[in-house]
């Protein structure tokens, strides 16, 4: 009979069983269940019962079909034919074997019970097996209780804890060494979590008083008849404790590579939400983000970053009143995101001096490192594809550089400085658009401060324009070297420091002989005082000597500015230009 159920069991498709036929009865069955419980008592749907779950006989009766038509189709052609041998076993199987399992597995008080049976034990295995650290007051307490153990499975386990902790108290000690600390020094920890505990005490006399635990506990299994540790360190593969199995505190890696590998900082993250502490982490990865960004991108995600984890009061990261007021010299797009970054180092600071000690002896980090063992994780190759993946920004000043060595300075030489500084301008202009515009995204910005944002974008958009008409002239002036002319327009009288002094205004413009260029200026108006007309010979007559003969009017000390010297002056002026 068995024979033929197993055969009949090899020609089943187990796969499509599992992960179709089951799955989809399940699926339906929950979703009723799912339904009935969402649905207001008014609008449930009727609950579809077969038949012959109707009332316990009608079940017996089906019990029975099924029984026969498996005594018949398993057992051999002899007893099969047997009727009464196959009515005495359908009758065994159906009422005392079939019924009452399945009766039983569908009774929920039996799954919860059988439930809360199960975690009982695990919970007094567990007491069990801990209750030699937890009844051991003094470190000789511990050490008698391992000489009284004779259970080889908790000497086992005692060992398995010791040789733990001996590997992470050699890595503290490391730690405390690489920092310029005494190993011996001891002093009260500033927290109750096993890095800083660890960190606060005498390493080297708890490393000695460990691998003392250690050794006793070799020689009392060996008494015992456990494996022999002392003789053959590779003994015990028959334990759940191997030797030869991955243990914490095997592999420290450096905090420059936990935080490098998305991989670590996810657990790293699992870690720090324990401590409440999640968003130093979060900070961190999302200025590492705005990093890599576009930089039209890096005032919105800048604004993301500060209501997320700097204004929000849940959040942990606290940063200095310096470094603030760069991040808010960033945000009216003044400055460039270099606060950002300062604030990113401050914060991985914070991670490595208070919490990364105790990560590297959490079961997190030990889960960690087996995931990566399993996965076949390799950091080296994970960092050179980050690497890889990098975009490098570029500096204005390597873009002014470019914008220098592309233009033709023989010809613009004059306008070459004023087109690098229309480009910074125009670069800083959109910049203030973007955190304009990031600004009045968020709800909670002050409009004094979208106000004063618009009026700085108005007056740059007003010094912008200015910079163009000063190109286009110096252009123009350059196109046409030779045959311009100035002529006086006005003179006239202005006030200047409390005090009124000659002011003449000039056209500059092409000489009647001139070719006119269609769509461009003919010329333009500008004002110059008398002092600027003194101050241009002085310069020009050591390049021509011959115009130090033409005298320019001086201001009268006692007289006004009358119209008949204001006259004269613009004459003598006409001349010298």
């Amino acid at each position: 009979m068995l024979f033929t159920f197993r055969n009949r069991c090899r020609k089943m498709d187990d796969v499509k069983l599992f992960t179709s036929d089951f799955v989809s009865i399940v699926t339906d069955h929950l979703q009723c269940i799912k339904g009935a419980i969402i649905n207001p008592a008014e609008k449930i749907v009727p609950y579809k019962v077969y038949s012959f779950l109707s009332y316990k006989e009608a079940e017996l009766d089906y019990l029975r079909e099924i029984c026969e038509f498996l005594l018949i189709t398993l057992l051999p052609p002899e007893y099969a034919k047997n009727t009464a041998l196959r009515c005495l076993l359908r009758e065994v199987f159906a009422v005392t074997v079939f019924y009452p399992v399945i009766d039983k597995l569908c009774d929920p008080e039996i799954i919860n019970k059988k439930l809360i049976s199960y975690l009982r034990q695990q919970q007094l295995e567990a007491e069990k097996h801990s209750r030699t650290y937890a009844y051991a007051e003094t470190y000789e307490d511990f050490i008698k209780m391992i000489q009284e153990c004779n259970n080889i499975e908790d000497l086992q386990r005692m060992r398995y804890y010791i040789v733990t902790e001996i590997m992470q108290a050699t890595t503290m000690s490391n730690l405390k060494r690489s920092k310029g600390m005494d190993a011996d020094k001891e002093f009260n920890p500033q927290k109750t979590s096993k890095g800083d505990l660890l960190q606060s005490r005498n390493l080297s006399r708890y490393l000695n008083q460990l691998r003392f635990a250690k050794t006793q506990c070799e020689k009392r299994l060996k008494a015992l008849g456990g494996p022999d540790y002392l003789s053959s360190p590779r003994m015990g593969n028959d334990s759940p404790f191997k030797e030869n199995s991955y243990m914490p505190g095997q592999k420290v890696l450096s905090m420059s590579v936990i935080m490098q590998s998305s991989f670590c900082r996810r657990h790293f993250s699992k870690f720090l939400q324990k401590e409440e502490v999640h968003s130093l982490l979060g900070f961190w990865e999302a200025v590492e983000d705005m990093k890599h960004a576009d930089k039209d991108m890096w005032h919105k995600l800048g604004n993301d970053i500060v209501q997320m984890y700097i204004h929000n009061q849940s959040s942990g990261v606290r940063l200095n009143k310096n470094t603030l007021k760069g991040i808010e010299e960033f945000m009216m797009a003044n400055k460039g995101p270099d606060a950002f970054f300062q604030a990113q180092e401050e914060i991985y600071k914070v991670l490595e001096e208070r919490y990364y000690a105790s990560f590297i002896v959490s079961d997190v980090y030990h889960k960690m490192l087996s995931d990566v063992d399993k996965q076949g994780i390799d950091f080296m190759q994970e960092l050179l594809d980050e690497a890889e993946e990098e975009v490098e920004i570029p500096h204005e000043d390597e873009e002014v550089e470019k914008l220098s060595e592309t233009s033709d300075i023989s010809v613009f030489d004059h306008s070459s400085y004023a087109r690098s500084q229309l480009k910074v301008l125009t670069e800083k202009i959109s910049y203030k658009k973007q955190a304009l515009h990031a600004l009045r995204n968020n709800p909670k910005c002050d409009k004094k401060v979208i106000s004063k944002m618009e009026n700085e974008i108005d007056d740059l958009v007003q010094e912008q324009n200015m910079l163009k008409n000063h190109i286009e002239k110096t252009e123009l002036w350059i196109e046409y070297l030779g045959v311009w002319q100035a002529t006086i327009m006005e003179a006239m009288e202005k006030k200047e420091n409390d005090k009124l002094v000659p002011y003449f205004v000039i056209q500059v413009h092409l000489a009647n002989d001139a070719t006119y260029v269609p769509n461009k200026m003919a010329g333009w108006v500008v004002s110059r005082s008398l002092s600027a007309f003194h101050s241009l010979h002085q310069k020009l007559v050591p390049a021509a000597y011959w115009l130090k003969k033409i005298e320019l009017p001086t201001k009268p000390r006692f007289k006004s500015l009358d119209k008949n010297y204001l006259e004269k002056a613009k004459n003598s002026l006409q001349t010298f230009l």
